[in-house]
């Protein structure tokens, strides 16, 4: 069997080593998990940038990121009557909600454009749907939902829900085993999708839509 290129080196499958010591990794001393924050005060109708400055020493993970987000839902009627519980029924969100949120996701690195992902909800359902056990998606997969509004709220009155959501982005590079080099200063921005798109809302009512942090 030939070699794929002539500097590739010939290695035996993990599985068929199966009396061999394992090799041991020295390259990584340790890991780091490092929480940031947007440049500038969110709004849902502009778009969301984080900015990611690592040494020379550091890479970057993007397999092993989260997004968490805390939103807010505010609805009234157009009639200016009183809300009552029974109106927030009318109020749907869609599945795989998490991700329906934005309509486009950009990477870049030292202001070169390495990633932009547009559609956002429709791979991540399909991979959701059909690759995930069901195990995953009644435990980490459900953070990233929003199935019933009143209950996954932690605060409520008769017109504001709170709720807080939590996931990986569904990007090539969040799937695949390699780090971005360091030393490089990452940019991630994300355009907020229009409410309508995300949510399904009865005739009569309004919705405004707000990311608290």
């Amino acid at each position: 069997m030939a070699a794929i290129h002539e500097l590739s080196m010939i290695t035996p499958l993990p599985e068929l080593e199966l009396f061999a010591v394992p090799p041991t990794q020295t390259s990584i001393e340790k890991d780091l998990c490092t929480e940031h924050r947007p440049i500038a005060t969110i709004d849902s109708r502009s778009s969301i940038e984080f900015l990611i400055h690592s040494a020379a020493d550091e890479y970057i993970n993007l397999r092993e990121t989260s997004l968490y987000l805390k939103m807010k839902i505010t609805i009234s009627k157009n009639d200016k009557t009183l809300l009552k519980s029974e109106d927030w029924s009318g109020v749907k969100p869609v599945k795989n909600f998490m991700h329906s949120l934005f309509q486009q996701v950009s990477i870049l690195a030292t202001l070169k454009s390495i990633l932009r992902a547009q559609h956002m909800r429709i791979e991540p359902f399909s991979t959701r749907f059909f690759g995930a056990s069901k195990e995953a998606k009644e435990s980490f997969l459900s953070a990233v939902e929003l199935d019933e509004i009143s209950r996954n709220t932690f605060r409520e009155s008769s017109a504001v829900k709170e709720f807080d959501l939590m996931g990986r982005l569904h990007l090539d590079l969040t799937f695949q085993d390699r780090a971005l080099i360091g030393g490089s200063t990452i940019r991630l921005k994300l355009i907020p999708n229009d409410p309508k798109f995300f949510l399904n809302v009865n005739y009569g009512l309004s919705v405004d839509i707000s990311f608290i942090e």
